[in-house]
């Protein structure tokens, strides 16, 4: 670990850098302390090794801030390179330097939008911005708005011949929407796929199929979680099968 650590006190201020390792709670642990004063409940979530808190808009229920079409944000301490060189996302350690809290919110339907960025001495101030939010009645009526099918325009360019492709693309978007299937859409950008970029969509639930940019074939296609984070979609099909026998 780098030699430098923050300890936050049970309010999340005021770091002290010479306090011991077995003193130091958890960015979890300050960060749900922090936000249980200001009345807003968090969930803890994680993917591929990554943890964050989940922070539901409707805090009228907040065990499920992740159901399809609600808005919430997630809080996480982000330093871009841990121990391993990697960058990193967690809430499972201690803050320390070089750290900063991220807040992102999202409306949704997938789009995520950066609502703070501090260091991690700041954390009152996260808490200060997510309170905000939370009490802010403007997300949720705007994604009821961001809910309505989506109409196609021919007012918007598209390349000749290509406008029916686009309306049967708009109507599998509405059809998963229907379905209470809310598509959420990314990019993996990293070493995993040679720092290419590589879309791909999916569910907000745990179990959801993907449907990802295979960059050996260049087309998309429908897999898992699993494979995608494997590499399976991010190199030819022979340095798949040799890396995984």
């Amino acid at each position: 670990m780098p030699e430098h650590i923050l300890t936050l006190p049970n309010d999340g201020s005021e770091p002290d850098p010479t306090s011991k390792a077995d003193d130091r709670p958890t960015a979890e642990t300050s960060a749900k302390r922090a936000l249980a004063e200001q009345g807003i409940t968090t969930h803890h979530d994680d993917d591929a090794g990554n943890t964050w808190l989940v922070i539901a808009h409707d805090q009228t229920r907040p065990d499920s801030p992740n159901k399809p079409g609600d808005p919430y944000a997630v809080l996480y301490l982000y330093n871009e390179a841990s121990d391993d060189g990697e960058e990193e996302i967690t809430v499972t350690r201690a803050p320390m330097t070089g750290d900063h809290w991220h807040v992102l919110t999202c409306d949704g339907t997938g789009t995520e939008r950066e609502l703070i960025t501090l260091p991690a001495d700041q954390l009152p101030a996260c808490v200060e911005a997510i309170t905000a939010w939370v009490t802010d009645p403007r997300p949720a009526e705007d994604n009821a708005q961001l809910r309505k099918p989506l109409m196609y325009s021919t007012t918007v360019p598209s390349a000749p011949g290509t406008d029916v492709l686009w309306q049967n693309l708009a109507d599998a978007l509405n059809g998963l929407v229907d379905a209470g299937q809310f598509p959420h859409f990314h990019d993996l950008y990293g070493t995993r796929n040679d720092w290419q970029y590589q879309p791909y969509t999916t569910a907000s639930h745990t179990h959801a199929p993907w449907v990802v940019y295979d960059l050996p074939t260049r087309k998309f296609t429908v897999t898992t979680r699993e494979r995608v984070h494997a590499g399976e979609h991010s190199c030819d099909g022979k340095q798949f099968r040799n890396k995984h026998r």
